[in-house]
């Protein structure tokens, strides 16, 4: 994340020990405020998710390449009225999974979208939270055969707690 203006950008920039810094490739061209910048490494190339305040604010990805050049078109992963922001992001070996938290409906909740390797959105969004309060800062890991997601959460009388379950074969495991 930098500035190329008067806004937060979404910056990729490799680094080699022995050639230094490769030029920076700008995510986001905008100008307009980019946060909360999530990477992954797939294998082959890096996937990126972040917080775009273009139009409202939704969740955005973009693969780059190895060699720091964009891949396809950016995808706009969230389209929904309220605030979608806070993303993580996570690679199965075959596709991309990302949550974020979002109050769409009425109240800040988690929710969570497939991507698949080639940067198009698989499916709708899956709400994962429906509790009275504030859900938020979500972290997403793969384990192998689901995804792992923590999140703050402060349902339980204003106090504030770590929650977690477990998300895959379409369905979800409360822990």
């Amino acid at each position: 994340q930098g500035n190329a203006g008067s806004q937060p950008e979404i910056f990729f920039e490799r680094v080699d020990q022995r050639q230094g810094p490769f030029p920076a490739l700008q995510v986001t061209t905008h100008n307009l405020v980019a946060l909360h910048p999530q990477i992954v490494w797939n294998g082959t190339e890096w996937g990126i998710a972040w917080e775009d305040h273009r139009v409202f604010t939704e969740i955005y990805f973009q693969r780059v390449s190895a060699a720091g050049a964009k891949v396809g078109a950016e995808l706009r992963v969230t389209n929904a009225s309220g605030v979608s922001n806070e993303p993580s992001l996570a690679w199965t070996g075959s596709e991309y999974g990302v949550v974020w938290d979002d109050n769409r409906s009425g109240d800040l909740e988690l929710w969570y979208a497939r991507i698949s390797s080639a940067g198009a959105k698989v499916g709708s969004d899956l709400q994962l939270t429906t509790a009275t309060g504030t859900t938020d800062t979500p972290t997403l890991a793969w384990g192998g055969s689901k995804f792992a997601v923590a999140w703050h959460d402060d349902r339980f009388a204003g106090e504030s707690e770590i929650l977690f379950l477990r998300l895959g074969c379409n369905c979800v495991d409360a822990d």
